[in-house]
């Protein structure tokens, strides 16, 4: 393709649409696609971050649950 425009020519054509004004809107479609992509995966990864933020919440009340139990037995955790 870089070194055979004919080929380069024939491939945009194949993929974006035979005229000017399909390629353009095309690209387009495809711009907002990938923003919209983009605005989906960040959303997802704040969902599973706070998943585990909260996850941890629970192990770490739980946590403290325990020594206070070990505490009013007797033992001395560090």
């Amino acid at each position: 393709m870089a070194s055979n425009p004919y080929r380069r020519e024939f491939l945009i054509k194949k993929f974006f649409g035979k005229t000017a004004e399909e390629r353009r809107a095309k690209r387009r479609e495809l711009k907002k696609l990938a923003v919209q992509h983009k605005e989906d995966v960040d959303n997802r990864l704040m969902a599973e971050e706070l998943a585990l933020t909260d996850s941890n919440k629970v192990r770490s009340t739980r946590r403290r649950d325990y020594a206070t139990e070990r505490a009013k037995l007797g033992f001395k955790d560090s």
